[in-house]
């Protein structure tokens, strides 16, 4: 009859690890669902290039790269977040610089809660580094000439058909 109750109290004590163990796994999953969903609704929040820019920026506020060192897709990645929004009013370089200052400042608005100060500061600095350089703002602007405007006659806004009257 000992022997019973050994082996039942055996049973018990082998069990009840393994009740909490299952108790972990479904709480990790639970876990790993709410940090998705809260990836997914930040990365649903994000706007055109933000994401990457975002990557980047804390890269840069960590000190893993700077301005001067960064790949060149990371560049390419904060450009492109930089120019988003320019239209063919802004086509002058003055416009392009201001348009880019305005998105960096929003860039580290975004980032503001990830970093602390110092690393804003960096940050900061490297930003406005990007938004004000000359080659880039320079390639922007070459890149608006290359498109037709809308006094250029082009394959796309021109009728064969049509005649000239003087």
């Amino acid at each position: 009859m000992d022997e019973i109750k050994n082996m039942e109290q055996v049973a018990d004590m082998a069990s009840a690890p393994a009740l909490k163990k299952s108790a972990g796994k479904s709480e990790r999953k639970n876990d790993s669902s709410k940090e998705a969903q809260v990836i997914r609704g930040f990365l649903e929040s994000v706007g055109m290039y933000e994401a990457d820019a975002l990557r980047v920026s804390i890269a840069i506020a960590d000190g893993k790269t700077s301005c001067d060192e960064m790949l060149h897709d990371d560049r390419i990645a904060v450009n492109r977040y930089l120019n988003y929004g320019l239209n063919n009013n802004q086509r002058s370089t003055e416009m392009i610089q201001e348009h880019r200052v305005s998105r960096s400042f929003l860039l580290m608005r975004r980032v503001a809660d990830y970093v602390d100060k110092q690393q804003a500061i960096l940050l900061g600095q490297s930003l406005f580094t990007i938004a004000v350089c000359k080659k880039d703002i320079d390639e922007v602007y070459n890149n608006f000439d290359k498109r037709p405007g809308a006094n250029v006659v082009s394959p796309a806004n021109s009728n064969v058909n049509a005649t000239a009257k003087p």
